[in-house]
């Protein structure tokens, strides 16, 4: 008579063993928590929601086609919403994350000028996004004259920018007869303040700084056109995608395995 060979199960395993399919399994369960806290941060999840909906992420991770190629920076310079990271806006460094305090700032103009003081602010740093986005369309430093707009710290403005607010420190003042001359910008002065603030070795941000913007030749990989404009680009999903095929090819396998050792069908 054949013996009957019972089905294996977890409990039947050694102690060594079971402790060694726990830990994997509580460590999988920490691989996918952190998957959901960086879907939460990068994704673009709206404010007060713990995950960002199906177009949120959609805006975030898939390129939209059929719109006019731009660049990464444009387009982080034009979206008017997401989280402050490079898969959402930048348009806040020119508001409420261009310095530290800026809730203070705007209590105590609204104190001394009202209403119309904060409107007269914000109009003016509207005019330097504006102005910054002028720049990269015209170029972006891919081509010899907008590079040279920048390492000389002049940029002519369109008619466009003519009558728009801008900061006062980053527009050269215009002399006496010369009134009908185009608006020169300080391109490079702007960036200094906004951008390379916090994307420099010693910028205030601890993760910008990974990502310098110090010089045109750095700037140069976030200012070129690709083919199409939105979600990440091809390098950044290729440095994300491989790392998920190899965790969830672990994941699926421990998993199954340990249920296979389960009662469960």
């Amino acid at each position: 008579m054949v013996p009957v060979v019972p089905p294996s199960h977890l409990r039947q395993l050694p102690l060594p063993s079971r402790l060694v399919i726990s830990a994997a399994l509580i460590s999988i369960g920490f691989g996918y928590l952190s998957a959901l806290v960086q879907l939460h941060f990068a994704g673009g999840a709206a404010a007060g929601e713990p995950l960002p909906g199906k177009v949120e992420v959609e805006r975030t991770y898939v390129p939209k086609k059929g719109e006019k190629p731009t660049s990464q920076l444009a387009s982080l310079l034009e979206a008017k919403e997401g989280a402050f990271t490079g898969a959402g806006t930048m348009r806040p460094a020119f508001t409420n994350k261009s310095e530290t305090g800026w809730a203070d700032k705007i209590e105590k103009l609204k104190q001394e000028k009202g209403q119309a003081g904060v409107d007269e602010l914000l109009a003016e740093r509207e005019g330097e996004r504006l102005a910054m986005l002028e720049w990269i369309r015209a170029g972006g430093g891919q081509t010899a004259d907008s590079k040279r707009a920048y390492n000389r710290n002049k940029f002519e403005l369109s008619a466009a920018l003519a009558q728009q607010p801008i900061t006062a420190k980053f527009v050269e003042k215009v002399e006496e007869g010369q009134t009908a001359a185009p608006r020169v910008l300080k391109i490079k002065a702007l960036f200094a303040e906004r951008c390379v603030d916090c994307h420099a070795e010693s910028g205030r941000s601890n993760d910008a700084k990974y990502y310098s913007f110090e010089d045109i030749d750095k700037l140069k990989q976030y200012l070129e056109v690709k083919e199409t404009s939105g979600g990440l680009n091809l390098a950044k999903l290729a440095q994300t995608t491989h790392v998920h095929l190899l965790a969830f090819s672990m994941l699926y396998g421990l998993t199954g395995l340990t249920f296979s050792f389960t009662g469960w069908p």
